[in-house]
């Protein structure tokens, strides 16, 4: 299964992205996102490792994003630690341009997107994971700045 977008009812219950999605779901804004400036790690911190951070970098068109944590699991899971580097860096091209099409849906529709996919890089694409990105806002603004994504294999529980 190279890359399937799902609903967040086909993710199993206890697997790290429906436990996010509780969090983001408990503590979303009015607007309907987390508040950035309201996030505190502590309140997720056995899903930590599954986390992934991107900065939507604002002055480019379409956005760019800028990963600025990577959990260990992730970096264990893809064999690579994203922290610092772009959204592409280090994935086959068509695997990049899928996820930005990913991110600016969330960006854009301002709620979280689910998927089913296979890690998209060389040997590792027989891991299946189940993902989702959610966005973020600053507390005084409408504009998503940053984007929470929780990634796990299809049978990690916590």
């Amino acid at each position: 299964m190279p890359f399937q977008q799902i609903q967040a009812e086909g993710i199993p219950e206890g697997h790290p992205v429906r436990s996010y999605l509780r969090h983001f779901e408990e503590h979303k804004t009015n607007a309907g996102v987390l508040s950035g400036q309201g996030f505190d790690p502590l309140d997720v911190a056995s899903l930590l490792p599954w986390l992934l951070l991107l900065d939507v970098v604002p002055r480019y068109d379409p956005p760019v994003y800028r990963y600025r944590f990577a959990g260990p699991k992730c970096c264990d899971l893809f064999g690579i630690d994203y922290t610092g580097k772009l959204l592409g860096d280090d994935l086959p091209v068509k695997a990049a341009q899928r996820r930005r099409q990913e991110f600016h849906e969330v960006v854009e529709g301002r709620v979280p997107v689910f998927a089913r996919a296979n890690i998209p890089l060389p040997g590792k694409e027989h891991k299946q994971v189940y993902r989702g990105v959610f966005p973020l806002a600053k507390q005084d603004s409408d504009i998503i700045d940053q984007l929470h994504v929780v990634i796990a294999p299809i049978d990690e529980r916590c």
